[in-house]
């Protein structure tokens, strides 16, 4: 059971972004995250607002995405993660169900000349690459419980997407591949832990952020072989 400190805070939390955020995600904005100057159109996830867009752009390195991989990022909302890998080398497919978001991400590909390092698709989760494989697949899932709506519900609620991707992730990534996960402590740990079990998959923890009201994990996620 939470203390009554941390009720509290999440309350507070939520109140400020009732009374001070929702007017900001009714409107395009402009936001600067990890070296990218981005626009955020309405009904997408803005990176700094719900946070984990940003925080998992700033945790991408050489280490995790060498130059010259080929790199899938799965929800890629405003692009900033896929574009983040762009800048370190890499040749990004972004993927995501939202029309809004593949326009945004194209936008932001084309502000930050990047256009030539990033593919963007519509469509669920692998269905836009069906037969191809990456070196590096990144995904920001939704975790809140609850089935998605359409426009941001996509990215905030969980549904069965994160069981789908653990089902169908060691097909889509070469031999020496693996996939980074970015997972919040507001998400349930149950669907986490069935989905990436330890005799289906190795998960090994590469970066942490804590917030006062969350704690963010990236995952390094390798399909058992």
């Amino acid at each position: 059971m939470l203390p009554a400190r941390a009720i509290l805070h999440r309350l507070t939390l939520r109140a400020r972004y009732v009374l001070w955020q929702r007017r900001r995600l009714r409107h395009p904005a402009l936001v600067r995250v990890a070296d990218l100057d981005l626009v955020v159109l309405p009904g997408v996830l803005h990176p700094v607002i719900f946070m984990s867009g940003a925080l998992m752009a700033n945790a991408l390195s050489p280490t995790l995405i060498p130059p010259g991989s080929r790199v899938l990022e799965l929800g890629t909302g405003s692009g900033v993660v896929a574009l983040s890998a762009a800048l370190l080398g890499a040749d990004v497919v972004g993927v995501d169900l939202n029309p809004d978001a593949v326009r945004c991400t194209r936008i932001n590909g084309l502000l930050n000349r990047l256009e030539a390092q990033i593919d963007v698709r519509h469509g669920d989760l692998f269905a836009p690459v069906v037969g191809e494989q990456f070196d590096r697949i990144l995904f920001n899932p939704p975790y809140l419980r609850g089935a998605p709506s359409p426009g941001l519900g996509m990215a905030l609620r969980a549904g069965d997407v994160v069981n789908r991707f653990a089902a169908d992730l060691p097909d889509y990534l070469r031999p020496t591949g693996y996939a980074l996960l970015l997972w919040s402590s507001r998400g349930d740990a149950g669907i986490f832990n069935r989905a990436f079990a330890p005799e289906r998959y190795r998960s090994i923890p590469v970066a942490t952020h804590d917030t006062p009201s969350e704690r963010f994990t990236l995952y390094r996620l390798e399909p058992a072989r």
